[in-house]
């Protein structure tokens, strides 16, 4: 250490130590290390100012050698062990072929000039990371790995549900999160004192959601079912802060499902904790509906507006309705589609020109 030191920045000695043992653990766990892609990507951790790896022309992110160091695991004990086999499944091809495209796409864009090498290098990242489906299946084996991942993930989407609320509560103008923190808007009005917190761990708060709902209804009753049915709460709540309605309808559309699948007892254990959600909103709402003003009456209305807009035609036909804005990109997409049907354009070219109902350009140029 003391050498090392000398020869390198105490900063730099113990980057090499941290990562020395990270290295060490995803070796043995692999699944730790499919957490730390997922803590680095898709939580409240701000990548863009995670370090960069220099690797010839490019860079690399720390997730990036995470994932290249689980794939290049796979090919390692394939070769030192015998009696380690790889799992194929029906989904290999398909997503393989998927990928496959993908990159020879971009490859053809680049050599066609149609997109630049920076673009297709970052679109090309953003693809490779469904190749973890390849590292949960063949690494990830026994029950004990996939039960510390999954209440690895269960975690982290609650840290994510958490700091959702407190952005919430600090409002749009201390942001703390990484992601889109503004005020509410729906159907052209605003809701003032009313944030709508996206952060990249959104998505884990949805999927989170889903697999504690099936949890509670299909897991056995234990002591700690109580603090299940809290986090469950903590989800739903973060869910709802997203005002992101295709999150809402997939977790409706998931519990309808799970209420015409739940059969005998799971059925009755559904209709118990409705009943105790139902139950706790009512005790925690009846005294805020009581004051309008207060901010999570405010919440609730709008809220409750959100989910309504659904059902209006003026969400679908308004001019500042987001519909129109896809109605817009279609009109683009769909003709660059139709002149480039096998392999496209590759990832990240431009396939239509500017666009002011569409593209908008910053401060700084």
């Amino acid at each position: 250490l003391g050498v090392a030191c000398l020869c390198f920045s105490p900063v730099w000695t113990l980057a090499a130590l941290v990562a020395g043992g990270a290295a060490c653990a995803v070796l043995k766990r692999p699944e730790i290390g499919l957490l730390g892609i997922l803590i680095a990507t898709s939580s409240i951790v701000f990548e863009d100012r995670l370090p960069l790896i220099p690797v010839g022309v490019g860079s690399l992110h720390i997730p990036d050698v995470i994932l290249l160091a689980l794939l290049g695991l796979m090919g390692l004990r394939r070769v030192a062990d015998w009696n380690f086999e790889i799992i194929r499944t029906p989904l290999d091809a398909p997503l393989l072929a998927f990928y496959g495209i993908c990159v020879v796409s971009t490859f053809i864009g680049i050599l066609r000039s149609s997109v630049t090498f920076n673009h297709a290098f970052r679109s090309i990242r953003v693809m490779t990371y469904y190749l973890t489906f390849f590292v949960v299946t063949n690494l990830v084996r026994e029950e004990r790995q996939l039960t510390f991942l999954w209440r690895g993930l269960s975690l982290v989407a609650a840290i994510v549900a958490a700091a959702m609320i407190v952005q919430f509560v600090l409002g749009e103008s201390a942001p703390v999160l990484p992601g889109r923190v503004e005020t509410l808007r729906t159907q052209g009005s605003r809701y003032a004192g009313i944030a709508r917190v996206l952060p990249p761990g959104q998505s884990l708060v949805l999927v989170g959601f889903i697999v504690t709902s099936v949890t509670l209804v299909v897991g056995e009753l234990r002591w700690t079912t109580v603090f299940k049915f809290l986090q469950w709460g903590l989800l739903a709540l973060a869910l709802v802060l997203t005002f992101n309605r295709s999150f809402w309808v997939a977790a409706i559309l998931a519990l309808l499902l799970l209420a015409c699948l739940a059969k005998g007892r799971d059925r009755q254990r559904l209709i118990g904790w409705g009943l105790a959600a139902v139950f706790s909103a009512t005790v925690i709402l009846l005294p805020v509906l009581g004051r309008p003003q207060a901010r999570l009456a405010r919440l609730v209305g709008a809220s409750f507006e959100r989910l309504r807009s659904l059902a209006g035609p003026e969400t679908y036909s308004g001019q500042e309705s987001t519909f129109q804005w896809r109605n817009t990109e279609y009109e683009y997409a769909l003709p660059a589609i139709a002149s480039h049907p096998l392999v496209g354009l590759g990832l990240g070219a431009r396939y239509r020109p500017w666009d002011p109902r569409l593209d908008w350009e910053e401060s700084n140029g």
